[in-house]
């Protein structure tokens, strides 16, 4: 646990080592987060949060550095309104609460579900903020931190309205995390096992596995294999394969050659391409690869892999055999259950083309090395795998348990900047070459020091903020007011669909921003849709689809919720009111606000959209929880800029004053109340 003593330690070590970058980094301007600082008895830790909420379980820690016992957190920063305010402060949840803001006290602790604070005018500008919040003795903790004013109703405090600037305490604490990360991702348990396992609750990465390998000569050619064996590090900047042999020398050339005769003999029976795929196909395969929005995550094609921020796609056509491409498109986690690359639930017209597009665009541009590799053996390559312990991070291969490495306990005792994989390349001994930055290494060393503790118990929310970022979500949807990769990227890969002006009169075809993700959807569907299995698209018109990533389904949606102070547990059963309903089908109509314009309801097509479509109507109820509904419904562009959803109320009043005196709360309840009457789409 992090001590305030190894806190300054450690930092005045990093800052020996950055010197003035750390000192940089603590005067930008601030981010839209808070600084959160976690006290449990003596340990503390610290850690930027995109908002003052949580949401634990009985037996989960409230971050990777702390015991899953009582704590308290209190966030500090700025809270920033637009204009002269006289807002309420409220919370929900488990647990208590004191609430401060420029240093007076509105909530002094709270037990929840609690008061409201009285009304505080607050003027334009940043003010300062301060919320501590105190575990209860048993059960779950759980806090959401909401205002509400004469112009607005009750709603959960947006990220956009904190700020905080990063601290000595919390840029250490970051660099702890990207180390603990780190460890992860380049499966350093695989190796360096514990020797009495991690537990239910340790990090969900470290169970990750690296691709299976049985196969390989149903898919990849041996002269790719050779070459990326040899310098995996050139090929694709980005990987975790380690670098295992030397191709410097003549004995590296050789291991290579030896390891890539093994692999293509390991195959499945999969029999081949009777014939190569159509160049022809190669023109609608590029309309597919920019409507997909490819270049979010991937180099085009014919691009040389020098890009360190996305996956090279130039190798393409060297190393798939004729009709491989096209499985892996359909099912990308067949051979590599936690590949980041997902899956877009392609047919089998949109995979071949997208194959010919890919390899056609590729040929003549693959990364060259300047190697002669001599002819390999297949049965020294085999015991060369087993040397190399391949089979300690892909299931399957060879390992020998006579050179295991050191158990985890036992590096955990060293300095990892002295030796080891972590190392300096000239102190690195016979370790594995990893592909890490300075950078890399030096936040790996200072996790290190934290001990072993943290990857037996991991944080919810935490885990699912490090795969927003490793699966690249913010590559397609925006977050936090910050645009999405792809608003800039995707003229890159324009040209391709340039021939098809018509692409251009279609619908609207933004996407959703992932900022109140959590807050929006139920649990139930965020798991379904990062799994694949919902029975149809909630925006079928976008020439883009949400694809799907499986194996990372669950921790993902039970992660976004609990981002959001909000529980996995389905809602309770909904009780419609008859008489509201009708009100609310009234409402939607022609003669209400209107919403069947933009929305269809079941097979009942929107009358006139033109430019946008809304998401069906009978999936609203299944989807949305209602406390999104009703701010939606309030103001639509406070959560989406942009929107062209038009606004229905101002200051809470409704345009339509002849119903229910007016009130935009009980008229938005009354459409809940229909909505909730419509049968599921699809039944």
């Amino acid at each position: 646990m992090c001590s305030r003593e190894n806190s300054t330690r450690l930092f005045m070590e990093i800052k020996s080592i950055y010197g003035g970058l750390v000192m940089s980094l603590l005067t930008l301007t601030a981010q839209a987060e808070l600084t959160a600082k976690f006290i449990q008895g003596t340990a503390t830790d610290f850690r930027m949060d995109r908002l003052p909420a949580l949401q634990l379980a009985e037996n989960e820690s409230p971050t990777p550095f702390l015991k899953p016992a009582g704590f308290q957190v209190t966030w500090t920063g700025k809270i920033v309104v637009p204009r002269r305010q006289r807002l309420i402060f409220s919370c929900e949840g488990q647990g208590t609460v004191s609430l401060s803001v420029d240093g007076k006290e509105l909530l002094s602790a709270v037990e929840l579900p609690g008061k409201s604070s009285e009304s505080t005018r607050l003027n334009p500008g940043e003010h300062e903020f301060s919320l501590s919040y105190t575990r209860p003795a048993t059960g779950a903790a759980s806090l959401r931190v909401l205002w509400e004013e004469a112009t607005f109703p009750r709603q959960t405090i947006p990220p956009a309205a904190f700020q905080s600037a990063p601290t000595a305490e919390t840029t250490l604490a970051a660099l702890q995390r990207r180390g603990r990360s780190l460890f992860a991702s380049q499966n350093c348990v695989k190796c360096h096992a514990a020797s009495t396992g991690l537990g239910a609750n340790a990090m969900p990465e470290l169970a990750q596995v690296a691709p299976i390998l049985f196969g390989t000569g149903d898919r990849s050619s041996e002269d790719w294999l050779r070459r990326w064996i040899a310098e995996p590090h050139t090929l694709k900047p980005i990987t975790q394969m380690p670098a295992l042999v030397d191709p410097s020398t003549p004995q590296g050339l050789q291991d290579s050659s030896d390891l890539a005769a093994y692999l293509v003999g390991l195959k499945v029976g999969v029999p081949p391409s009777p014939k190569p795929h159509d160049p022809a196909l190669a023109k609608a395969g590029g309309v597919i690869f920019h409507e997909l929005g490819c270049v979010g995550c991937h180099a085009l094609p014919d691009q040389d892999a020098k890009d360190p921020s996305r996956v090279p796609l130039n190798n393409i056509a060297s190393k798939y055999l004729p009709g491989a491409l096209v499985g892996y498109l359909k099912r990308p986690d067949t051979y590599h259950p936690f590949t980041k690359m997902p899956d877009f639930h392609l047919s089998d017209p949109e995979a071949t083309s997208l194959a010919a597009y890919l390899t056609e665009t590729s040929k003549g541009h693959e990364t060259q090395l300047a190697r002669t590799f001599p002819a390999g053996d297949s049965a020294r390559g085999a015991k060369l795998a087993e040397s190399l312990q391949c089979g300690v991070c892909h299931p399957g291969m060879p390992q020998s348990p006579a050179t295991a490495a050191a158990s985890l306990e036992a590096i955990f005792q060293k300095d990892w900047s002295a030796q080891g994989c972590v190392a300096p390349p000239d102190q690195r001994g016979k370790s594995p070459q990893l592909n890490l930055s300075p950078e890399d290494r030096h936040a790996l060393a200072t996790f290190s020091k934290m001990g072993r503790t943290s990857l037996a118990q991991d944080n919810p929310a935490e885990f699912t903020l490090r795969q927003v970022d490793a699966l690249r979500c913010t590559a397609c949807h925006a977050m936090d007011g910050q645009n999405s990769l792809l608003d800039d990227l995707h003229r890159q890969s324009a040209l391709l669909a340039a021939y098809l002006p018509k692409l251009n009169d279609r619908l609207d075809q933004s996407r959703p921003a992932l900022t109140f993700l959590g807050e929006m959807l139920t649990t139930a569907t965020i798991e379904s849709t990062l799994a694949g299995t919902l029975p149809q698209r909630a925006r079928p018109w976008l020439g883009m689809r949400m694809p799907a990533f499986r194996n990372y389904a669950t921790p993902l949606a039970h992660g976004f919720s609990k981002l959001h102070g909000f529980s996995s547990d389905p809602a309770p059963a909904f009780v419609v009111d008859p008489a509201l309903a009708e009100i609310g089908k009234t409402l939607v109509g022609s003669t209400g606000f209107g919403c069947t314009t933009c929305h269809a309801i079941g097979d009942q097509k929107p009358t006139a959209a033109f430019e946008v479509q809304g998401i069906q109507l009978d999936l609203a109820h299944t989807r949305l929880r209602p406390d999104y509904f009703r701010r939606w419904m309030d103001n639509p562009e406070s959560v989406t800029p942009g929107t062209k959803m038009p606004r229905y109320s101002q200051d809470q009043k409704s345009q339509r004053l002849d119903v229910l005196n007016g009130d935009a709360a009980q008229q938005f309840d009354a459409i809940w109340h229909y909505l909730h009457q419509l049968p599921k789409s699809g039944e």
